[in-house]
């Protein structure tokens, strides 16, 4: 009995083991970039793709706490608003 419960305790540890290099490995191979940023007055605006083909801009006014996202409409050549967050909102705690 002892030497059953000795080997699942082993296959337990390695099977432990490959999971956790496993997990490890899915994570460690993500690199971020992030693009700079760029403050004028009181705006601070800033780039990101939302996919392999869209493009965003994040714009914050700093006088009204707001971020506005834009997407780059390659249809209509324009910048068309997604989303106006109110960062004061947001970020009350």
């Amino acid at each position: 009995m002892k030497n059953s419960q000795n080997m699942t305790i082993v296959l337990l540890t390695i099977t432990a083991v490959l999971l956790s290099v496993m997990l490890y490995q899915s994570y460690s191979d993500r690199t971020a970039y992030a693009e700079p940023s760029v403050k004028q007055g009181d705006y601070v605006m800033g780039t990101g793709a939302w996919s392999a083909s869209t493009d965003l801009l994040y714009v914050i006014d700093v006088a009204s706490r707001q971020l506005n996202v834009y997407f780059a409409n390659q249809n209509t050549s324009s910048l068309d608003l997604i989303n106006s967050v109110d960062l004061e909102k947001a970020f009350r705690q």
